[in-house]
């Protein structure tokens, strides 16, 4: 079945995954197969029905998703507005990255 994430069973998410990786179970890149069970059971004991397969995914999701912000970041005339946690840029500076 497909996965519904909302934003309390994201948070959980990333909450679990922060604890494993404190715990040594994460790495740079990538965790350990444990941390996603953690997360599973975290998750599971909140009313939420995931799998481990539905958890990595999610997480390859949020790394993907982190890599095009911090590629944005990283380019003249992009900011970051820190209160709504979204990439800014002007207009322009968006036209001309579309359009390359």
């Amino acid at each position: 079945p497909r996965a519904t994430w909302n934003r309390k069973s994201e948070s959980i998410l990333l909450d679990s995954l922060k604890e494993s990786k404190a715990a040594g179970l994460g790495g740079d890149n990538n965790f350990q197969p444990g941390a996603f069970q953690a997360v599973v059971n975290r998750l599971t004991e909140a009313g939420y029905r995931f799998d481990v397969s539905q958890v990595k995914s999610r997480w390859n999701r949020f790394k993907k998703a982190h890599g095009i912000v911090k590629h944005l970041r990283s380019l003249s005339g992009f900011g970051w507005d820190d209160t709504k946690k979204i990439v800014t840029a002007e207009p322009d500076v968006w036209k001309g990255l579309l359009y390359k």
